[in-house]
């Protein structure tokens, strides 16, 4: 299959700054080792051959002491300073990346704890190869959905108007600085970069995701992510 995505040179960005509060574990969730290999090690080695990115850009915090003990880190990947959001992190890449990407090449963000992206989601990408701004992943919610109001009444919500966004979320390098740059400069901070992209005034298309691309949050999703990782 060809796919302009895949085959023309693309960026990715993987943020792995977070101490994963909720995870409680003694070392970063990214680190926990499921078959024999860290959890950000799988997610790198699954990006790099489903994209054959020109560089992987992993944000690390300045006190990472973990990163530099994996084995077997692919030769294209470098590490810099991660920020203390989400946000400043991806941010840091792109200025890396001012130095080497082109303005329509495209930039791949993933998270660090999905360490379960296949094959299988590629074809979605021919969704996007000739849009002009990029899209995301997401999958519908399947259960009943509730809101709790002020006075914690619950409210039933349609859960049809939502969805769960995932990762990759794929954009244009000009169209994601701008789109964080112009965050940054407004001092909002967005949970992930659909969000800015959409206040910048562009537009992502919506591709279909997989329950099987878990992000890893608590101890019980090691056992789910076990599971497909052995497929």
């Amino acid at each position: 299959m060809s796919n302009q995505l895949l085959d023309a040179p693309n960026w990715v960005v993987i943020p792995a700054s977070g101490i994963g509060q909720r995870f409680l574990a003694k070392q970063p969730k990214q680190y926990v080792v499921i078959h024999d290999k860290e959890i950000i090690t799988h997610t790198i080695h699954s990006l790099n051959e489903i994209f054959r990115p020109s560089k992987i850009i992993i944000p690390i915090s300045k006190l990472d002491n973990n990163f530099s003990k994996i084995k077997n880190i692919p030769p294209n990947v470098h590490t810099i300073n991660g920020g203390v959001t989400r946000q400043d992190s991806v941010m840091n890449s792109l200025e890396y990346l001012k130095n080497f990407a082109k303005p329509n090449e495209w930039v791949i963000v993933h998270d660090a704890v999905r360490p379960v992206f296949s094959w299988d989601l590629r074809e979605e990408l021919i969704k996007i190869e000739n849009h002009p701004y990029g899209g995301h992943f997401a999958i519908p919610i399947t259960d009943a959905l509730k809101k709790i109001d002020l006075d914690g009444a619950i409210v039933p919500v349609n859960r049809s108007e939502f969805y769960l966004s995932q990762t990759p979320q794929v954009f244009r390098f000009e169209h994601l600085y701008h789109s964080l740059s112009l965050a940054c400069s407004h001092k909002l901070v967005f949970d992930d970069e659909v969000s800015a992209i959409h206040y910048a005034g562009y537009h992502s298309v919506l591709l279909t995701g997989s329950v099987k691309n878990i992000k890893i949050t608590y101890q019980h999703d090691i056992t789910i992510a076990s599971l497909y990782l052995c497929v």
